[in-house]
């Protein structure tokens, strides 16, 4: 057992610790600060602080770097120092003494990005006794390729007051920030950072695609460029931009209505390039920030797991989560890879945010569907699905297509009791849209090609129009569906390929107008759905099923108390209906009378000229049916209109 944890074991309990509860760099007064680092295994901890050029009052001895002894707090591991002629912008990194020797492990090249050497030893005096850099774990700005930190000036953000939509009304669009604003048609050559340049893109979010809350992959520094494997947990990225960057960004989407919500890995470092990985000395299960060897998440890489059973680490990851909800003015959270955390862990972070921010979304994601009633259970508002694009796949590969596969993609997954704390991203979010293995991703396991491509690419290809009709019906079934629905950049504009921030297959701009009929239907599709209640907050009744050799249709009724029904009809069919053939049952009295509001299969998307029942008062006949024309590979929605037809003058 290394030193660290025994005096871990040995330490006051946690609640005590109050010098625990000021880590990071904090000013005491104008130019005084006080700086902190837990380190129980270190047997001296220096900081090395270098002045800014921008800090009129640091000495010559501050602008070349100065070396100032710690002082231990007797009981924690807390090593604390007061730093006078301290201004924002001054770089700084610790020096531990590690009785036992520290890791100074190599980190490994990933993607060919990224380089770090070993950490250096100060002095020839000093080599008996291992010494090693540090960074500071609660730093906010950094540099990648050092241990070098910097006193971040405070975020000057006036944020503006927002209060984020009821779950039931949300529209979710996903984002990989610099992949999203660098792609073809882009702002890569333009002036400014990528939180800045997203700032210029929120009106298409918003106006353009209809979406009124954006959830942005991890900001954080991580060693791979999807952003889920975390080197710590509070430095955001330098190559996206600086603190105060994200909270104008923030801001700029509270002014547009728009709620902002960041998608966090709290569960797990990274295996390689881990700025805490055995911080204070050697360790078999990597010291005090963790409490397992790496594990192994897929083919590609493997993760170290935070020992979030221990107090100090707790404390850390919480505020961690705090900080995006405090100092960026964060809507939310999503916690990825939630299946990591101990659920009595998961219960005190729920608690903790409803506690000190109540209306604030606290959204997980999870792998496997099976957890969600245990998920729920620890207090997660919504939870972020991760069967329903393969569930769309296995639906539409599958001749004749299946009720039970059409069902499993449109109904909540058991433990989930209301429509709103069911997220559903049916043509596929990040992980199944992107592809880090140059196409060959999952090669087996999708007829014999790599499974990880955009819904259309899988299907055919935009250009093939069984490809295109299938993809439209799909996330029409999806808003139609009792969920929130969310897509994944580039899914709304049936862009070809997979994702991955490089420049070929980033987000293509020159698909991004309302020309594209894809991106037509998604935008009237939101429209439709923010101006019709009963789409958002009613449950859904199977009135209607029907499969055979060449068709399965299913029929959902929504109605809320304050909007007329709506029928959501899903045609998985090769086969279509027309001259008004198809009698759908629909529970409702002799006259009453529907209108057609929305169809996938409209000639201004794609589809084709009298397709479904435009322009048509589709009543309900004597027998309680009503006939209307159904398209192949189509999702129609039908509502109700206020006055019904006397019985006596209802024709079809």
């Amino acid at each position: 057992v290394s030193l660290a944890l025994q005096r871990l074991r040995s330490a006051q309990p946690f609640s005590q610790c109050q010098a625990l509860k000021m880590l990071g760099p904090k000013f005491i007064s104008d130019s005084i600060c006080e700086f902190s680092l837990w380190a129980p295994g270190a047997t001296n901890v220096w900081i090395e602080i270098k002045g800014s050029e921008g800090n009129p009052v640091a000495s010559n001895v501050r602008k070349e770097g100065e070396r100032l002894l710690m002082s231990p707090h007797e009981t924690h591991g807390v090593w604390t120092v007061s730093v006078p002629d301290v201004a924002y912008g001054d770089s700084y990194c610790f020096l531990l003494e590690c009785e036992e020797g520290a890791s100074t492990e190599t980190a490994d090249s990933v993607e060919g990005v990224y380089e770090e050497g070993r950490f250096q030893l100060v002095s020839a005096e000093l080599t008996k006794t291992p010494m090693v850099h540090r960074r500071d774990p609660w730093a906010r700005v950094v540099e990648y390729n050092s241990t070098v930190c910097y006193v971040p000036a405070p975020i000057k953000t006036t944020f503006l007051p927002f209060t984020g939509p009821p779950l039931a009304d949300l529209i979710i669009y996903e984002l990989h920030s610099s992949s999203f604003v660098h792609g073809k048609g882009g702002l890569k050559k333009h002036a400014g950072t990528v939180l800045q340049k997203i700032v210029q893109k929120l009106d298409y979010i918003k106006d353009t695609v209809g979406c009124n809350a954006l959830t942005i992959l991890p900001l954080y520094e991580s060693v791979d460029l999807w952003g889920s494997e975390p080197r710590q947990l509070m430095a955001l990225d330098p190559k996206y931009g600086s603190p105060g960057d994200l909270a104008e960004l923030v801001n700029e989407c509270h002014s547009r209505g728009l709620a902002a919500i960041f998608d966090l890995i709290i569960t797990h470092g990274a295996a390689t390039n881990n700025a805490l990985w055995n911080f204070d000395g050697a360790d078999s299960n990597g010291g005090i920030y963790f409490d397992a060897p790496p594990l192994s998440i897929d083919s590609r890489s493997s993760v170290r797991l935070f020992g979030v059973r221990r107090p100090e680490v707790q404390h850390y990851v919480l505020s961690a989560v705090a900080s995006c909800l405090d100092d960026y003015g964060a809507d939310g959270v999503r916690i990825s890879c939630a299946q990591e955390l101990p659920p009595s862990f998961a219960t005190q972070l729920t608690r903790m945010i409803q506690a000190r921010y109540p209306n604030k979304y606290i959204f997980c994601k999870m792998p496997s569907d099976e957890s969600f009633a245990s998920a729920m259970a620890c207090g997660f508002s919504s939870l972020w699905t991760s069967s329903s694009w393969m569930d769309a796949l296995s639906l539409l590969m599958q001749r004749p297509c299946s009720l039970a596969n059409l069902r499993r993609m449109l109904d909540r997954p058991a433990g989930l009791p209301a429509p709103q704390q069911c997220i559903k991203a049916m043509l596929g979010n990040h992980d199944d849209v992107g592809d880090f293995a140059k196409g060959w991703r999952d090669v087996d396991r999708f007829n014999g090609v790599g499974v990880h491509r955009y819904t259309v690419e899988l299907l055919g290809g935009w250009k093939d129009w069984r490809a295109a009709a299938m993809t439209r019906m799909l996330y029409a079934a999806n808003v139609g569906a009792p969920c929130i629905p969310a897509l994944f950049m580039g899914t709304e504009t049936a862009q070809h390929g997979w994702w991955h921030p490089d420049m070929r297959h980033s987000f293509d701009w020159s698909r991004a107008t309302l020309d594209n009929p894809m991106l037509k239907m998604v935008h009237d599709l939101h429209a439709l759905r923010r101006s019709c209640t009963a789409l958002r907050a009613a449950d859904a009744e199977y009135v209607h099923e029907n499969v055979g050799a060449d068709f399965c249709v299913a029929v959902l009724k929504r109605q809320s108390a304050s909007d007329s029904a709506v029928l959501v009809i899903i045609s998985a069919s090769e086969r279509q209906w027309q001259h008004m053939e198809y009698g759908v049952p629909t529970v409702e009295q002799a006259g009453s009378v529907f209108v057609e509001v929305f169809n996938s299969q409209s000639e201004a998307y794609g589809g084709f000229s009298g397709s479904g029942n435009e322009g048509r008062l589709v009543q309900v006949m004597a027998d309680g049916n009503m006939y209307i024309n159904i398209p192949k590979w189509s999702t129609m929605i039908l509502q109700r209109q206020q006055q019904p037809i006397p019985t006596t003058t209802a024709t079809q």
